[in-house]
């Protein structure tokens, strides 16, 4: 409903012309992202319901490596219901669209972010979520205690998140 666009890509990075591709981005083209991935649900809650206690973020193939890992752990639909354990999918990782992260992290005392390299999706979910009220603790590479869940280099694989998944939910 916004209609056509009118941002026109150029080469031309200083002064006025920078300022404006600036305001471009913030005001027009990021929120535009972000009602994209809204309306066509790129970001889905795939598990868990409003009982929930520890939700666990994560996107593409790091997804499917959770899924398998929650497996591997025993932890199959029924028994992620019966222990409050809800999973959000995200299909866009940047930006992280703030609507379903709250709606996601409602009720949970604390969100677990999975992904390969550096902190980048936790960093944004943190950033959603703090300072409102209720919010759950957000953590990723490193737990509470700042002991290392999930490694920040190379990739992770279904055992490497099945580790991690383990020494977070076991607590």
């Amino acid at each position: 409903d916004a209609g056509p666009g009118t941002h026109r890509p150029n080469a031309r990075l200083l002064g006025a012309e920078l300022m404006a591709l600036e305001h471009s981005l913030h005001a027009v083209r990021l929120p535009r992202a972000l009602e994209y991935a809204r309306l066509n649900g790129l970001n889905r809650i795939t598990r868990g319901g409003p009982g929930g206690r520890v939700g666990i973020v994560a996107a593409g193939k790091t997804y499917l490596d959770v899924c398998e890992a929650l497996n591997v752990l025993g932890l199959d639909p029924a028994a992620l219901d019966r222990h409050g354990i809800r999973l959000l999918k995200l299909g866009m990782i940047w930006p992280v669209e703030p609507g379903i992260v709250g709606e996601f992290a409602a009720g949970l005392g604390e969100v677990i972010v999975v992904e390969e390299k550096r902190a980048f999706i936790e960093a944004q979910v943190k950033e959603i979520l703090y300072g409102r009220a209720g919010a759950p603790a957000v953590h990723g590479k490193r737990d509470a205690a700042g002991d290392e869940l999930f490694r920040a280099s190379g990739d992770l694989d279904a055992d490497a998140v099945a580790a991690g998944l383990a020494r977070a939910l076991g607590r």
